[in-house]
């Protein structure tokens, strides 16, 4: 398995790579500036997923007792206590903040579909949390 991820975060790094020379190659070839932008953007997505896990196989590889001693951690009672709270703390951060561009879209008389786009976002989160709060109720 992990020969398996290693294998699929080198490539999204490698192709990566390969969006960021293809954005290069293209810079003057009279594309629009948005293809650039696009090229770069999906490029950058790719590092920030590959980059950091191929790093951090590379590191459990090195250190056996030191992934041993992370994945105790990570299933340890208290640090998933400390991790559904920093969740549920950036969820209502994320939730205010969309609440925020909603009514600021509003009051700077942006395009309505800016303003339908945060309200929509905004109902979403919500019924979200109705039904993972109903999900999470039948389990217990």
């Amino acid at each position: 398995m992990s020969c398996l991820r290693k294998k699929l975060y080198t490539f999204l790094l490698v192709a990566s790579l390969c969006l960021v020379g293809a954005a290069f190659l293209l810079r003057n070839s009279g594309l629009p500036y948005r293809v650039n932008a696009a090229l770069f953007g999906m490029a950058t997505t790719l590092s920030c997923v590959g980059v950091p896990r191929l790093l951090a196989l590379w590191s459990e590889e090195a250190s056996p007792s030191e992934a041993r001693r992370n994945q105790i951690e990570s299933g340890d009672e208290r640090n998933t206590a400390l991790r559904n709270r920093s969740k549920v703390l950036s969820g209502d951060l994320l939730q205010w903040s969309l609440l925020g561009w909603f009514w600021l879209s509003v009051g700077l008389d942006a395009p309505l579909g800016v303003t339908a786009a945060a309200g929509v976002l905004f109902a979403a989160k919500g019924v979200l949390e109705a039904i993972l709060l109903r999900r999470f109720q039948r389990e217990m």
